[in-house]
């Protein structure tokens, strides 16, 4: 017999953007699905012709957009940190996520020659997000996409408790082409039963990752000495972003929590152009805070900074799920501040079966609090373990199909 190369996949997930969170579930899913013996990309999908969500800037440059820049950065907007966090996610992106040859922005641009792919897997992450309109959710119910590929979906996400009904026929319509169905959180099992498909609740692809996985991999440099405990925040929104900066401040220099350093991670609308007095103002402190501050900004900080400070961290205190996920991953002393959290129901759910001790909080200061009384978490090793393996294979046998069609050399 003529030997064989493997099926040639494609995951359909959310790498055109500077979240870092997007970015490493993107990573560990190819990761994961390669180590499988699969030949995996992750297909290019850009949200629009020149991929301005990825490459901001550095995609258009006007006189006038120099102006804006120049007006934010002036006001502390961090506009220099933004661009240079958008080129480390891009070469994250090339360097250790792998692309397609191709980019994609609608099913039917690219002929299904050029793609060279035999199938695709879509998820993770809020792929199916019952919040987008019909455009976004066709992309990723592969609505035009090649029909002879097969296709499953790996921790797809809804991103909601309840599905509206306008989308529960667009859902009927196109799950039955995936062969395979696993969902992220398991609120959304009972929710897609209810479009007539059965799925299964996986762990985030982050999780399928080990701590010493993910240094070796990203081939992270040696942790540095500290003197002192580190303080990670991390903030989604800017509500939430102006109360860590205060407190954090409290936590390095204040008399009752000094002995800190803090390091300050924002997401993605850190650098908005303000437009109003109360913006302005807004932006204002955040320059003096950046300027006369104790606190160190991670305002540019690339994927793998953004890993590698989960695992040097002490304590973590964070608005986001893949916050969470990481300081299980390095089985860290995490806090969440669950009033600024979207889907609580999921953190809740992780904290029953995964975590033991003072998980959520209600502001920062409540947080540091806990700290400072020596209050810690802990993580339930065995049930973390049996679901890494069962999500495993459950992948494992989902893309059994495709290895049915290996191609002859």
């Amino acid at each position: 017999m003529p030997p064989t190369l493997p099926p040639r996949l494609g995951i359909l997930t959310f790498n055109a953007s500077v979240n870092w969170g997007s970015l490493a579930q993107a990573f560990a899913l190819r990761t994961t699905v390669r180590g499988m013996g699969y030949d995996v990309r992750v297909i290019d999908h850009w949200w629009e012709p020149d991929n301005y969500l990825l490459l901001g800037c550095w995609a258009r440059w006007t006189p006038k957009r120099a102006l804006k820049h120049a007006l934010q950065l002036a006001l502390g907007c961090g506009f220099f940190a933004e661009a240079l966090r958008r080129r480390r996610c891009a070469a994250f992106l090339r360097d250790d996520v792998r692309l397609t040859d191709f980019h994609l922005i609608r099913w039917g641009d690219v002929p299904e020659r050029e793609m060279g792919l035999d199938g695709v897997i879509v998820g993770s992450d809020q792929v199916w997000n019952c919040h987008s309109d019909d455009g976004f959710l066709g992309l990723f119910l592969l609505k035009g996409a090649p029909p002879a590929w097969r296709a499953v979906a790996y921790g797809a996400s809804l991103g909601a408790d309840a599905m509206p009904e306008r989308l529960k026929p667009i859902f009927r319509e196109a799950l039955p082409r995936f062969s395979a169905i696993s969902v992220r959180e398991p609120e959304s099992v009972a929710i897609l039963r209810e479009v007539g498909a059965e799925a299964e609740h996986v762990l985030d692809p982050v999780l399928l990752l080990s701590a010493e996985d993910w240094e070796r991999l990203l081939s992270l440099p040696p942790a540095a000495p500290r003197r002192r405990p580190t303080l990670l925040c991390y903030a989604l929104t800017r509500k939430a972003a102006v109360g860590f900066r205060a407190l954090a401040k409290a936590a390095r220099r204040g008399k009752r929590g000094g002995c800190m350093d803090v390091e300050l991670f924002q997401g993605l609308w850190a650098t908005e152009l303000p437009s109003t007095p109360g913006a302005l103002w807004h932006h204002a402190r955040q320059l003096f805070l950046r300027l006369f501050s104790p606190i160190r900004f991670r305002l540019s900080a690339g994927p793998k900074a953004f890993v590698a400070a989960f695992r040097d961290a002490t304590y973590v205190v964070a608005t986001s799920y893949h916050a969470l996920v990481f300081a299980t991953v390095f089985r860290k002393n995490v806090r969440i501040l669950l009033p600024y959290c979207d889907g609580a129901v999921r953190f809740r759910w992780f904290a029953e079966h995964y975590v033991r001790g003072p998980l959520f909080a209600e502001s920062l200061e409540e947080a540091l609090a806990s700290f400072r009384r020596g209050e810690t978490v802990t993580f339930d090793e065995a049930a973390l373990a049996r679901d890494q393996a069962r999500s495993k294979a459950w992948l494992r046998a989902a893309l059994k199909p495709f290895a049915a069609g290996q191609r002859s050399l």
